[in-house]
């Protein structure tokens, strides 16, 4: 049995492929098994896969028929053996001695998830190092309580910046939602490894090259526009059944669900707005009947907004779109 098993979810793109898998085979770090889950790729994706699995025994490639993101996690979390499970996006690349550093820490942290930050990556070359809230400690390598340092879940999930126990991914059922052809399946996953945590690991290096793509490319379909909720419906169904008591997390969640929900307001086209509104107020209502203390940890402006949110969508988008005329007009006078 390996001591890592890092799981690589594939879907077209054969550009990156060789990048990232020649990224994972020369790793200081060797007793692993690498678990290419085909997401059913129309492009050279697949003979690439087994190319490098005939090279390479440590390589374990699935193919399949399109199912979408959660499906191809959940098939590799069950596929794996190793003691450990890391992830690694198939358009991203790691650096050499990623795995080394990760599995060190987390044996010598004795938690069950260590997280390390990463690089955003240009094809041209030009790339930017990730921050975290965690990095305020002044040791490169430390422990963490996510519920004592709220902030964590409100930063980029990066599910494939860390590595897992194994064992207590299965003990605790932290799998991810399987939704066909919805995006974000990383923010539930994240939500749950960090409210059942207790403690985590942090190492302050960047580890990892993740590949930027167009960040301000609106969602138009509607299945994208409310992909959030079920999502946040996810995080609430976790929460509701496996930490009932824990307030803490109730709390966080209220926060969770309103950034998520207001930040798939902006991206949305237009048309979309006013139905994303419409269904994040029930939910924010429910979350916040079960949080003790929701919005506490809230700054006051964002507070303001998610009760503007729950109070009226349509007022909430009119308070919008008189602030983009006005705006607008300030910049034609400025």
């Amino acid at each position: 049995m390996p001591v890592l098993s890092i799981i690589v979810p594939v879907c077209n793109v054969e550009q990156y492929l060789a990048q990232c898998l020649d990224s994972l085979l020369n790793q200081s770090f060797r007793d692993f098994e690498i678990i290419c889950i085909d997401d059913g790729s129309t492009d050279g994706s697949p003979a690439i896969l087994d190319a490098y699995a005939q090279r390479d025994a440590r390589v374990r490639v699935v193919h399949k028929k399109n199912s979408g993101y959660g499906h191809s996690m959940n098939i590799g979390l069950s596929m794996a053996t190793g003691e450990f499970v890391g992830i690694v996006e198939s358009d991203d690349f790691i650096a050499p001695d990623m795995y080394e550093v990760l599995i060190e820490a987390i044996n010598r942290l004795q938690v069950p998830y260590v997280r390390c930050l990463w690089f955003d990556y240009w094809d041209d070359g030009n790339m930017h190092p990730s921050s975290s809230c965690l990095c305020g400690e002044q040791t490169e390598e430390h422990k963490a309580s996510p519920l004592a340092c709220t902030e964590i879940f409100h930063e980029h999930a990066a599910i494939w910046a860390g590595i897992y126990k194994r064992s207590w991914l299965e003990e605790n059922d932290i799998r991810f939602l399987e939704t066909p052809g919805a995006s974000y399946q990383d923010s539930s996953f994240f939500f749950k490894v960090l409210a059942q945590c207790g403690e985590m690991g942090f190492v302050r290096l960047p580890l990892l090259y993740y590949r930027q793509s167009n960040p301000n490319a609106s969602m138009k379909s509607r299945q994208k526009a409310f992909c959030a909720f079920d999502e946040v419906e996810e995080m609430e169904r976790y929460c509701t059944a496996r930490l009932p008591e824990n307030g803490e997390a109730h709390d966080v969640l209220f926060r969770r669900a309103f950034a998520f929900f207001h930040w798939t307001f902006y991206r949305v086209s237009r048309e979309w707005k006013l139905p994303v509104l419409r269904r994040a107020r029930p939910v924010l209502r429910r979350l916040r009947e079960q949080a003790p203390h929701a919005g506490q940890d809230m700054p006051p402006r964002e507070l303001l907004l998610a009760q503007a949110m729950m109070h009226s969508p349509a007022v909430f988008l009119w308070r919008y779109y008189t602030g983009k005329v006005k705006e607008r007009i300030f910049r034609q006078n400025g």
